[in-house]
């Protein structure tokens, strides 16, 4: 939290010192409250991540044998093999609750790239791992031990397995049954095959046979075979062989340096849509195998795994089914398998772009295509198809996330906003209205309050702020601070009264006053939504966005003020005395000063009165002195008649200033000297302010604020009308942490200024001295009536 925050007194100090008198002032920063965030809890700062971490995979515990040397090269390739399969010989220390069936296609592609120089025991200890499912070798239909044998038999023997090409396209469904088993699924498959190309693109690469008698893979046609989930381990563990991934894409030949083909596993029995869904997305695979294979490497996977999981829901969409599996994914309230352990509204706080998240991401995919349309994916995989993994890079530039990103943060808030396009129901009206961020750092109903937001948000994550506040709180001051963070995302959703407005990009402004008493501007709630759009950098910890919350409003501000001047000397002893003038406010139509609130004043008029003597004559007059109002006009402290008046809020030491010269040129005053007859002649009448206020503190009664005070000002003596002089000031500085930054040269003019304003005081202290005496009040609307 800073300890201290700059205030610039006003210009008449300015005009007197030559320069901005600087006072430092303690921050606070409110607490987020657990207790009253929408049951959610504040996970902040990089302990999130570790405290949601999962269980290392069994891949990743292989990985650190290899390094450690505990493992050759192909042990390591063979215990993975063992791992994906959840094979009885996979070695204790590498089981692990978590699998990461995805790890599956980077190990066959490495094993098909490195196959020359592979020895050939190993890859015969592979190949029931390699084997497409309806090879008799396969680790789906024969024990390890009679794996020789069955490779023996007649064909006719080993015809378990039926298929049938899909019309119309370049598919063929495989199924261990009967031909009316694979009517289904031949019809699904026809039905996505149409659908895919709105979305991604077709399979490109044919699979083809190793020669044309090849019974096991008859035809160049993309092969999905449906796997029937109940089957017993052939190895013979007394296990079933699991398949609960729901689908998978292998790789095939022909296969170079960056592309194969491939064919497709799907689990049987399963719902309509959820067959669907998983279908689409695995020949989605397929189609980027066909584009560049290094997508599918483990660093990779979250584009591959993404695009595919957008692409299933879609494809299930345009087919009219509710995609309840894609949902899940994001959803707090379903049952998800290890497979997708963490629901996409628990982690918007966390990287998006882990391995973790790669299935959830899809919602990203489907925002990206609100905004820029349904070719999202593909425009990504085009810039993925460059040399090498592109990853999340492609993504970005298909959908460059400085301008994409925060809108998908936005829309997640998922709540509280006007239908528009900003609601995923706007395109899709089965998407589940009940999702919501969590945790939602939501703020206790606010008074009088300064807060700071903690945007230090992880690459490509989002922070969710909830600010309700009391009826006393009248004006709300948010200043953003984000202007010159390149990644850092500041969106509003605004509830003006009783009605919630779309959300507003407020990141690359100074500051937002919102008057309550404007009918337009009362503001009784806002959400803050603040995001990182870098993929790997955390937002710097500061300088932190506030709100501050104040009873002082922006509206007119009405009251009178009387004034008073002693001008005693040698030659004279004259006194003027102003009328009760009324006052009316009116705030400036751009507020410049971050935390203040500045007002021009309306017309009015001022009569003085004077009376005195000087020298041995009497002196006396009256004058009225007329002030124009100068509205939002720049100040100009050379007009003889002008009003002008700055509120500085809680946060920057809770005081008022006001100037208000009130000098007519024109008027004159009767002079009567001794003599016979008395000599009579006329002077100026000159005199000076009505108000010359430079720190007053605002008086709070209950929840109403107002401005008033008596105050002696001699010009002589301005110090004593000041909150610290430049010698505290001074001392105040060095003792604070800016330290630092107080230079010599600083040092010195400070030092100068206390020096000439001593002077002055011994000088020509007690020749003027001011008496103002004032009370001032907001009120809503207009001016009220003199």
């Amino acid at each position: 939290m800073s300890l201290v925050r700059r205030v610039v007194i006003g210009i008449a100090i300015v005009a007197l010192l030559g320069a901005a008198l600087v006072l430092l002032m303690p921050r606070y920063r409110a607490p987020l409250d657990p207790a009253v965030s929408d049951g959610a809890t504040d996970t902040r700062g990089p302990s999130a991540v570790e405290k949601n971490a999962l269980p290392a995979t069994s891949e990743e515990l292989i990985a650190a044998a290899l390094k450690a040397g505990d493992l050759t090269y192909e042990e390591s390739l063979l215990e993975r093999a063992y791992a994906l399969y959840d094979d009885p010989r996979l070695a204790p220390a590498f089981r692990s609750p978590v699998i990461n069936w995805e790890a599956g296609m980077p190990l066959f592609l490495e094993v098909a790239r490195n196959e020359a120089r592979l020895s050939p025991e190993l890859l015969s200890a592979l190949e029931p791992f390699r084997a497409r499912p309806n090879d008799p070798n396969s680790i789906f239909n024969r024990p390890r031990q009679d794996a020789v044998k069955a490779l023996a038999q007649p064909v006719n023997q080993q015809a378990r397995w039926v298929s049938q090409p899909v019309p119309f396209t370049k598919l063929r469904v495989w199924i261990k049954g009967t031909r009316g088993d694979l009517v289904t699924y031949v019809a699904m498959a026809r039905a996505i095959w149409t659908k895919l190309p709105a979305f991604f693109p077709l399979p490109s690469i044919p699979d083809v046979p190793a020669d044309p008698d090849d019974i096991i893979n008859p035809d160049e046609a993309i092969d999905i075979y449906v796997m029937d989930p109940g089957v017993v381990d052939p190895r013979g563990s007394d296990a079933r062989l699991s398949m609960s991934t729901w689908g998978w894409a292998r790789p095939t030949k022909p296969m170079n340096a960056t592309t194969a083909s491939g064919y497709v596993l799907l689990l049987a029995g399963r719902t309509t849509e959820a067959t669907v869904n998983t279908l689409a997305h695995e020949l989605a695979h397929v189609s980027q195998l066909g584009i560049d294979t290094s997508e599918a490497i483990e660093d990779a996977l979250w584009l591959g795994e993404g695009t595919g999981a957008w692409v299933g829901y879609k494809v299930a969409k345009s087919l009219g089914h509710t995609p309840n599996e894609s949902y899940d994914r994001l959803d707090p309230n379903a049952v998800l398998t290890s497979t997708h352990p963490r629901p996409l509204f628990e982690y918007l706080g966390i990287t998006l772009h882990t391995i973790w998240a790669q299935y959830q991401s899809w919602l990203l995919y489907e925002s990206g295509s609100i905004d820029l349309g349904d070719d999202i994916a593909k425009v990504a995989w085009r810039h993925a198809a460059a040399p090498g993994p592109q990853g999340i890079k492609a993504l970005n530039a298909a959908m460059p996330f400085e301008t994409y990103f925060p809108r998908f943060a936005v829309r997640n808030w998922h709540q509280d906003f006007k239908p528009g396009t900003f609601l995923y129901e706007s395109r899709d009206p089965t998407f589940r209205s009940h999702l919501k961020p969590n945790p939602i750092n939501t703020i206790p109903v606010l008074t009088r309050a300064t807060l700071e937001l903690d945007v230090a948000v992880p690459p490509l994550a989002a922070t969710y702020y909830r600010f309700r506040f009391d009826a006393s709180v009248r004006r709300v001051t948010f200043q953003t601070q984000t202007r010159d963070i390149r990644h850092a995302h500041v969106w509003a959703i605004r509830k003006l009264g009783e009605e919630w407005k779309e959300p507003v990009d407020w990141s690359r402004d100074d500051q937002h006053v919102f008057c309550r008493d404007d009918m337009d501007q009362d503001l009784s709630e806002l959400v803050l939504v603040v995001s990182n759009s870098h993929i790997t950098e955390r937002l710097p910890a500061g300088p932190a966005p506030r709100l501050l919350a104040e009873e002082i409003g922006c509206d007119f501000v009405d009251g009178w003020a009387t004034s008073r001047l002693r001008l005693k000397d040698e030659t004279q002893d004259m006194t003027y005395v102003s009328s009760r003038v009324p006052l009316s406010f009116k705030p400036r139509s751009i507020q410049d000063q971050p935390g203040n609130v500045q007002f021009d004043l309306m017309p009015t008029s001022v009569t003085w009165t004077a009376s005195g003597t000087k020298g041995d004559c009497r002196v006396e007059g009256r004058a009225i002195v007329n002030i124009p109002a100068y509205l939002d006009e720049p100040l100009d402290p050379t007009r003889t008649a002008w009003g002008y008046m700055n509120v500085v809020g809680v946060d920057g030491g809770d005081f008022h200033s006001i100037q208000i010269p009130a000098v007519n040129a024109s008027a004159t005053m009767k002079k009567t000297c001794p003599g016979d007859p008395p000599i009579v002649s006329v002077e100026p009448m000159g005199v000076g302010h009505l108000l010359n206020v430079l720190s007053q503190p605002n008086t709070h009664i209950g929840n109403a604020v107002m401005f008033r005070g008596t105050q002696n000002f001699d010009p002589a003596r301005i110090q004593n009308n000041l909150p610290m002089s430049p010698d505290s000031a001074l001392s105040g500085l060095l003792n604070s942490p800016a330290r630092g930054f107080i230079t010599p040269e600083i040092q010195q003019k400070l030092k100068e200024a206390q020096s000439a304003m001593d002077r002055i005081a011994a000088e020509r202290g007690g020749r003027m001295v001011y008496t103002f005496e004032w009370e001032l009040q907001p009120r809503s609307g207009t001016p009220q009536p003199k």
